[in-house]
């Protein structure tokens, strides 16, 4: 999907001027002498909800974007929904700053419907806003192609078209979400297929010329070349970024012989930008290179780029974690790995465990006798996306648990692994006794993976599960 013209940020009409979202002032208690805790707040964008299936069912995972431009073409658009079709929807509320009569555009490749105040809204139709008013607005989306883009822009008067800035849209109050918006998770990669498995889906291309091709880098499959004055960026939800909080941008990058190769990290208010901070490379050898900032209280929006000048750029395995990416281990202590899974015997509840239909509760006994143990019925979904940094790529992991049926129940625990494109792992325990047994399966974690989740499923009758474990072998 070509950029709608308009939509490149911050002087980007300017060819070689170098260099979008989140993050809302924290109000600091007068003249305490305690830090303030970190605060995710959301100023403006729209809230979305990100669904599995076309038909806005199943595997359900809410953020908040700061607008609607997006090229996922094949990949996943969000980390916990296995590539292939998938729905969105955006809600929210359009804010005109002035009286005018304006005509918003959508393009997509997929299915795409708008409703203002109600009223479904054709691409190209004319609408009358008065300013100082909100509407309210709805955007769904159902990806029906093997590509995925959706654009909303409007055009304004006799000005061209341009994609509908942050700044005109308010998200929904989060009680008005059905799925919760979850905070920053620490260690994860916040960016999508940032190793470019799948090509250069989930990234804006403007100009130059930009394509996938064969990497040499070790482990890589896939880099991201960049040539003839071109601008390759991905914006971060709003809902991923936390004022206070450390940022770390790690990547790769080569030159060929006279290039000036260079990626970046940018952010702003909704007046322009107030940050960038940016590294450059000129060696014909893969080097690695890292950013760190921490997020001002005035920005509201975020935006990683690579860039190029004429000669060719290559670019791999991006990644940008909040949090302390190095933390320092205790001394004299051996560093034993973690395992990526929390909370697997619920003594916890549910906690850390999402429900997407039927029914799901915590019971006593465990399988043990004592303990707590997870009940479902009516169709229901429980899964855990689990925590990728404590992972060790390549390594073997055992997937076990307890389980047990009502007699009439197929009760599956299910273990998966993703890309960016493609499901990489997908494996399943059955349990149909009615008496508690142990089951596993040992699985190797592809070096490439970008998420991976445990989950429970059931069809009408019911299931009980209990003492999940995923251990390093």
């Amino acid at each position: 999907m070509k950029p709608v013209p308009g939509s490149r940020f911050l002087g980007l009409a300017f060819k070689r001027l170098w260099g979008l979202f989140f993050i809302s002032l924290v109000a600091l208690m007068a003249c305490s002498q305690t830090p303030s805790p970190k605060v995710t707040v959301v100023p403006s964008g729209l809230t979305a909800e990100y669904f599995a299936n076309a038909d806005f069912t199943g595997v359900s995972k809410a953020r908040v974007d700061s607008r609607i431009q997006f090229d996922w073409q094949e990949v996943s658009p969000v980390k916990g929904i296995l590539p292939g079709q998938f729905s969105v929807r955006w809600q929210g509320y359009l804010l005109p700053k002035q009286s005018e009569i304006v005509m918003p555009i959508i393009q997509a490749e997929g299915k795409a419907r708008l409703w203002i105040e109600g009223k479904e809204i054709n691409s190209g139709e004319s609408i009358d806003l008065q300013a100082n008013r909100s509407y309210a607005l709805k955007l769904e989306f159902s990806k029906t192609e093997k590509n995925a883009s959706i654009s909303l822009s409007w055009q304004r008067g006799i000005s061209e078209a341009e994609v509908i800035a942050q700044k005109y849209f308010e998200p929904l109050a989060a009680s008005l979400v059905l799925t919760p918006i979850s905070g920053v998770i620490k260690g994860e990669n916040l960016l999508i297929n940032a190793d470019f498995e799948g090509n250069e889906g989930g990234w804006l291309s403007y100009g130059g010329q930009v394509q996938a091709v064969a990497s040499n880098l070790i482990a890589s499959k896939t880099s991201l070349s960049l040539s003839n004055w071109a601008w390759v960026q991905q914006d971060l939800p709003v809902s991923d970024i936390e004022i206070g909080t450390a940022y770390t941008l790690f990547g790769f990058a080569k030159a060929d012989p006279g290039a000036t190769c260079t990626f970046a990290v940018v952010g702003g208010s909704d007046s322009g930008k107030l940050f960038e901070e940016k590294v450059q490379f000129t060696s014909q050898d893969w080097l690695d290179k890292e950013i760190n900032l921490i997020i001002p209280e005035t920005s509201v929006w975020l935006s990683v780029y690579m860039s190029s000048e004429a000669e060719a750029c290559q670019f791999d395995d991006f990644s940008l974690v909040a949090g302390d990416t190095n933390p320092s281990a205790p001394p004299s202590l051996p560093i034993t790995p973690q395992s990526p899974l929390t909370n697997g015997d619920f003594e916890a509840d549910l906690s850390r465990w999402s429900i997407y239909g039927g029914s799901a509760t915590v019971v006593n006994p465990g399988q043990n006798g004592i303990g707590k143990a997870l009940q479902m019925t009516a169709y229901t979904w429980v899964q855990q996306d689990l925590i990728s940094a404590k992972y060790i790529p390549g390594a073997n992991y055992k997937v076990s648990g307890f389980g047990k049926s009502d007699g009439s129940a197929s009760c599956k625990l299910g273990y998966v692994v993703a890309s960016a494109s493609a499901t990489l792992v997908d494996e399943s325990l059955v349990f149909t006794s009615t008496s508690w047994q142990e089951k596993s399966v040992i699985v190797t974690v592809p070096a490439n993976f970008a998420w991976t989740a445990i989950y429970f499923s059931t069809a009408e009758n019911g299931c009980q599960f209990d003492t999940i474990k995923l251990e390093k072998q």
